[in-house]
């Protein structure tokens, strides 16, 4: 059920290069949307009733909304909130005034129209998306113009700390780095404040991940760098490729991390934390061989599901004990140039801690196809062949899993031998025994 829709139109703004880019805050406060150069779009999320549900709300918790700060007793502890009930559901993001909703359902209708009517006039509120949880969009600006990521990072202080969002951009001399803003109120405005930028990364980051106490994971294709404000970065060599998926194994811990690369690779990354929260060490083991994932999503009980647009969808199990080996081919681009066996690919061994439970088929990519088999005329003969009907050979997969797939649609009969007879009310079939088998060959 679709509870709140609306679009973000820029007339004046400049469409991303890259892929549009959308993030939730971890305290469910706001979400930001990265689609126009400079430009970011704040959605604040609040479950803000009206009318006659607010007054029964505020007449519930035994205060009045015009107070400026109050005790709210949840069991035997007590917290001390600074803003007043209504900016208590928005979890510690003060709301600015002209989107804080009224009393009356009418009143607040009237608001709502007024402000999507003067939207597009510089008041820095884009289209208004109006529901029972969420205000307006406010149009920001960034300095970044080349945005690859963009992710809400982990304060660690739950919703006292406001959200904060991290930017890997690219600037003007191609170097690449990680900006990190925090959504304050200014003037009575949210606006993006710059809290601070790391130092440039590996050129091929393309992916960053939010990790505990504000730190940040950036991938690249030869490292993983761990970035974090006032401490220095830690890095690790891993193995040359592209990472494609990543899926946390342990998300409230965040110590164990699959990693999915485009030579059809999967790793687990496992980080180590001191008593500060901030990571000391961290490590990366090859696990097995996949199909070149597209997305990765953990079961539980170290089940992995793996989408892939390259090849077939799996459901595998990840074991703590080797299961054997398998061929740990150099890259890609090695298959490609040279047959397997051949003195010119490296065969080494490795282990794998990877199960397969069960192959879902995909034919994409399909990147040519032809029909076979469609049946053809015998004039020597007089009469009509057929062979498969419907048949379609398909150059299908991508990358380590390319293959020729035949698909048929629908059901073939084909005709073996015909008797002239006629008033036939029944048939058998006759066997008879060959070699110790029994084989039909009579009717």
């Amino acid at each position: 059920m679709t509870e709140s829709s609306g679009e973000i139109i820029e007339h004046t703004g400049r469409p991303t290069t890259e892929c549009k880019l959308v993030s939730v805050d971890y305290e469910a406060r706001v979400i930001i949307v990265y689609a126009y150069q400079g430009i970011v779009h704040l959605f604040p999320l609040v479950g803000v009733p009206s009318g006659s549900a607010w007054r029964s709300l505020v007449k519930s918790t035994g205060s009045d909304r015009k107070s400026g700060g109050r005790v709210r007793t949840n069991g035997d502890d007590e917290e001390r909130y600074p803003y007043t009930v209504r900016e208590q559901l928005v979890g510690g993001l003060r709301v600015p005034p002209y989107l804080r909703p009224d009393d009356d359902d009418e009143e607040e209708e009237s608001r709502s129209a007024s402000r999507r009517k003067s939207a597009g006039k510089g008041k820095g509120v884009a289209h208004a998306v109006r529901s029972s949880d969420m205000y307006p969009a406010l149009t920001r600006y960034i300095r970044e113009l080349k945005v690859l990521d963009l992710q809400f990072i982990r304060r660690g202080d739950g919703p006292t700390q406001r959200p904060a969002f991290a930017v890997l951009y690219e600037d003007a001399n191609m170097a690449r780095q990680v900006h990190v803003y925090s959504i304050d109120e200014v003037q009575g405005e949210l606006r993006p404040q710059s809290l601070w930028t790391s130092d440039h990364v590996e050129p091929t980051s393309n992916i960053i991940i939010p990790l505990m106490r504000g730190a940040v994971l950036v991938l690249g294709e030869e490292t993983l760098t761990v970035v974090a404000a006032n401490r220095p970065p830690l890095r690790m060599s891993k193995r040359a490729a592209t990472v494609t998926a990543f899926e946390w194994i342990d998300l409230q811990t965040l110590e164990r991390l699959l990693l999915a690369d485009d030579s059809g690779v999967l790793s687990l990354v496992i980080f180590q934390y001191d008593r500060s929260g901030h990571v000391k060490e961290m490590f990366v083991e090859r696990l097995g061989s996949i199909s070149v994932a597209s997305g990765l999503s953990y079961l539980g009980d170290g089940c992995v599901y793996v989408g892939s647009h390259c090849g077939d969808h799996a459901a595998v199990r990840l074991h703590t004990e080797p299961l054997g080996e398998e061929a740990d081919l150099c890259s890609t681009d090695d298959v490609l140039a040279h047959p397997l066996g051949s003195a010119g690919v490296s065969m080494a061994k490795a282990n794998t801690f990877i199960e397969p439970i069960e192959s879902f088929t995909n034919l994409a990519p399909v990147v040519d196809l032809c029909m076979v088999g469609m049946g053809s005329n015998d004039s020597s003969a007089g009469k009509a062949t057929s062979g498969n009907y419907g048949s379609i050979v398909a150059c299908s997969g991508q990358r380590t899993t390319p293959g020729l797939r035949l698909v048929r649609n629908g059901v073939g009969v084909e005709s073996v031998a015909e008797l002239a007879v006629s008033g036939v009310v029944n048939a058998w079939s006759l066997s008879a025994e060959v070699g110790g088998s029994m084989d039909v060959d009579s009717i």
